[in-house]
């Protein structure tokens, strides 16, 4: 099998596209997604419909991501695979074997992870021994939603995390992943 080549950019205009289930991109070479900036172009991620990933990339090659950001849309707490709710991982990097290709030299520019339960924020964890190599992560950001719940009795913030809120890992790579 060979994977398809795009023939040009996926511009992402200013703006806030609402996704319901897993963005799924698979089995490409070279596919460029660029958004208007992490403050200008956003991936708000909401409902209980995610099984894998916000932004599941399986099987890329070549590819550039760049310039938006992924937030949660409030609701996205109930998907059933994610470990005490959440989504299981807001960007997944993976090979599995449902892609025609294997995934290497991707690179991630200025990407934003904000405000989104979340078990990953960026996984580049892979499936089983199958590689992910030369991934190249440039400012890219991952930081759930968690929120400091202020002393009840103080009114002062004393470290208190809430618990309806998931966010296990930043960033999470395997063995066989090279950044």
């Amino acid at each position: 099998l060979t994977a398809p080549i795009p023939l040009g950019k996926m511009r992402m205009g200013a703006g806030t596209y609402k996704i319901t289930s897993d963005l799924l991109i698979r089995s490409v070479n070279g596919f460029y997604l660029e958004g208007q900036g992490p403050l200008a172009t956003t991936l708000s991620l909401s409902g209980p419909g995610f099984t894998q990933a916000g932004l599941f990339l399986d099987g890329h090659a070549n590819g550039v991501f760049r310039d938006f950001r992924i937030i949660g849309g409030g609701t996205e707490g109930t998907a059933s695979s994610g470990s005490g709710g959440g989504i299981p991982d807001a960007i997944r990097v993976d090979w599995t074997t449902a892609a025609a290709r294997s995934t290497s030299g991707n690179q991630f520019d200025n990407i934003m992870i904000r405000n989104l339960k979340f078990v990953t924020g960026f996984s580049l964890e892979g499936t089983g021994t199958r590689q992910l190599d030369g991934q190249i992560l440039r400012n890219v950001l991952a930081a759930g939603g968690q929120i400091v719940v202020p002393n009840v009795s103080t009114g002062l913030n004393d470290g208190n995390w809430t618990t309806s809120a998931r966010t296990d890992t930043g960033c999470s790579t395997n063995s066989t992943t090279t950044v």
